[in-house]
């Protein structure tokens, strides 16, 4: 899931950067470098946690965590 220019914006200074790599602007390409146990959602920003993440971590992972704590269910980062 790409962060909207918006978005980039407000968070401007504030990119992850991985040893020298290039800056991390999306949370599926985080996910794929960082390799996290656990996601939180809290965000309020629907459909975040793509399939693709979801499934990745699952791959990782024998047992991630994904927390999607976002209300009403339509602010969900994702639904089962």
């Amino acid at each position: 899931h790409d962060l909207s220019a918006d978005k980039l914006e407000h968070l401007k200074g504030t990119e992850w950067e991985i040893s020298e790599g290039e800056p991390v602007t999306s949370l599926e390409h985080a996910v794929h470098v960082l390799k996290p146990s656990v996601i939180i959602g809290v965000s309020a920003v629907p459909k975040t946690f793509t399939k693709e993440i979801c499934e990745f971590m699952a791959e990782t992972h024998a047992k991630p965590l994904i927390f999607a704590l976002s209300n009403p269910t339509s602010k969900a980062e994702c639904t089962a």
